[in-house]
């Protein structure tokens, strides 16, 4: 279906950005605890990306989506992607489309 590979375009380009930087490993956090430093955010984050292939295979999108977009805001937050970056990747992909 096209909105699964329109997902896995961005989910692909946010995983080869972790894999560059070389000094980012997955690793869970305990949902029950806040984090012990910032850094273990992204950490996190890298192991989410799985979470949002899965749930595309599973076909829960609207899942899939959300959680795409809590990605898409820790990655804002740590100064990786600009919100227009983060809004073009999106569009290119198509996963959003253009509202004017």
């Amino acid at each position: 279906m096209l909105i699964h590979d329109q997902i896995r375009t961005v989910i692909c380009s946010y995983q080869k950005l972790f894999l560059d930087k070389k000094d980012i490993e997955k690793a869970r956090c305990p949902k029950d605890k806040l984090l012990p430093s910032v850094d273990l955010a992204l950490s996190h984050v890298f192991c989410m990306l799985d979470d949002v292939e899965r749930l595309v295979m599973e076909n829960k999108i609207g899942e899939a989506l959300n959680l795409l977009g809590f990605v898409q805001g820790i990655l804002f937050h740590n100064r990786l992607y600009t919100l227009e970056e983060i809004a073009m990747r999106n569009k290119m992909s198509g996963v959003t489309e253009d509202k004017k």
